[in-house]
Formats: C-alpha cells, structure tokens, sequence
C-alpha cells in the first residue's frame, strides 16, 4: 500500500468514524496492519489529528512541537523526540547525536520544544544543547 492509498484509506475511515464513533470498521484491520508497518510516524500523526477533529482528549505527554538550533539554523526534531517519548514519558539529552544532527556547526544550540500533560496547558521549555531533558 502506497502512501497515497493509506491517505485514502484514513480519510474513509475518518469518514466512518465521524458518523459513528462507537464503531469500528472490523474488516479493515489487516488494512491497517499493514500501514502501521509501514508509515508509523503518519499514522501516529493522523491518529492525532482525528482525535483532535473527534473532540477526544490526548492522554498521558504530548509533543506538540520541537526545534533546534541557534540563530537562523533550527531543524524541526518534533518526529524524533516523539521518537524518544514512550507516551508517559521523556529523558533524552539534547545534543547533535540525539537530534539528528548538527544544523549550526560551532556554536551552542537550545531545544524549543511545546508540550502538555494529560491535555492539560501547553507547556514551552528552552533546554541547552548537552542539558537533560526529563518530562514530566
């Protein structure tokens, strides 16, 4: 299954669950099996979206957004440090290595990153690059 067939797949299902949300469509489990082996990082993303189109709150830490680097050169690391996050938690230090990459060769970069708890208020943190980051 291509990208744009899971696309398709996901938004009829989307569909589905809009007109019913207490039922699940049985037959296309294998369907999303397979897609979830896939492309783990859309589906996870998509899943978001819907439950934020559905009204359905987001337990446990939520990665909203992250960045990193100094100056002009920052790299969004959202994808990677959701990554690291096993839905409850985060302990990651931030350096090159962690997130991916160096995008400002020589000089200290900090980690933006947007979160919340339980869905509760979103929290900003400015972390330093070699500093450890523990969440919650």
């Amino acid at each position: 299954m291509d990208l744009q067939e899971t696309e398709k797949f996901l938004r009829e299902l989307y569909s589905s669950l809009k007109k019913s949300q207490d039922r699940w469509c049985s037959d296309c489990v294998d369907d999303a099996e397979e897609m979830w082996e896939e492309y783990p990082d859309f589906i996870n993303s998509t899943i978001s979206k819907i439950e934020g189109l559905l009204g359905i709150p987001q337990s446990g830490l939520v990665i909203s957004s992250a960045f990193y680097g100094a100056g002009e050169k920052i790299v969004d690391v959202t994808e990677i440090l959701k990554s690291y996050c096993n839905s409850k938690t985060l302990s990651i230090t931030i350096n090159n290595k962690n997130m991916g990459g160096d995008p400002a060769p020589g000089v200290k970069k900090k980690l933006s990153l947007m979160y919340s708890v339980d869905s509760e208020e979103i929290q900003h943190v400015l972390v330093p690059e070699d500093c450890s980051l523990k969440l919650p």
